[in-house]
């Protein structure tokens, strides 16, 4: 695997990967790490890898080969940084790197609370209201409107009304919670997190804040969990999954 590919380009370095696999003897993909790219395609070349049939030569020689394979390979050209690769250095620098990782965890926070909230609103409210309430009414009559069963499945019931936060039956605040409280506020923040790691922004938020989640004995990664834990232990503790060790 050719790693930090995206480094390469951004330094103005040309590589001939052709030319490379023709001198090693192996096939040669680049990767980014960051982003997953060529990774599907370096797990697909290992069976076509093999160990390359070099002659055996002293440290000296093996530098000279070395040097020898890479004037054959690289080009370096001098070349203009976009706005949006001099974005990403600064993502990364002490100083810029914070105000950044400060505004996209600001804006994150919003969009997720603007699609959680959007969800309830415009789609889980109006489904309970409309659809599951005349069954949940129908079904208070049918039972009785009373007693341990009523008061299991369904309820508090005043004036006619079902309040899907405060009935604590099964059916009512049992559904209602998970359903429409909790899931659309999940399901928004795994969209911010793909999106987030999808953009390469993630393991730079991670390496921005490595130093300061070492002194909790945390990695860097351990910075959205514990965000997340300040709202809601919910999805902190889902976000676990993105750790690398149980610890």
């Amino acid at each position: 695997g050719l790693n930090i590919w995206d480094d390469v380009g951004h330094r103005g370095i040309h590589i001939d990967l052709n030319r490379l696999e023709e001198l090693l003897g192996v096939p040669v993909i680049p990767t980014v790490a960051i982003t997953g790219q060529g990774m599907k395609e370096l797990v697909e070349s290992i069976p076509r890898a093999t160990s390359p049939k070099l002659p055996p030569s002293g440290h000296d020689e093996r530098w000279v080969a070395i040097g020898d394979i890479t004037d054959q390979v690289q080009r370096v050209t001098h070349r203009h940084h976009t706005w949006l690769e001099r974005l990403e250095d600064a993502s990364v620098k002490p100083l810029t790197g914070g105000f950044i990782a400060l505004a996209v965890l600001v804006g994150a926070f919003l969009v997720v609370r603007f699609i959680g909230e959007g969800l309830i609103g415009y789609v889980f409210d109006p489904l309970f209201n409309n659809l599951w309430t005349p069954v949940i009414l129908g079904l208070s009559n049918f039972i009785g409107g009373s007693g341990f069963l009523h008061d299991a499945l369904i309820g508090n019931i005043v004036g006619g009304e079902v309040n899907y936060v405060e009935s604590f039956g099964l059916l009512t605040t049992g559904l209602y919670v998970p359903f429409a409280m909790v899931l659309p506020y999940i399901v928004s923040f795994y969209l911010m997190l793909g999106l987030l790691e999808d953009i390469g922004y993630l393991p730079r938020l991670a390496i921005l804040m490595d130093t300061i989640m070492h002194r909790l004995g945390l990695h860097g990664y351990a910075i959205i969990p514990t965000l997340l834990g300040l709202g809601c232990n919910v999805p902190a503790v889902l976000a676990t999954r993105i750790l690398e060790s149980k610890r």
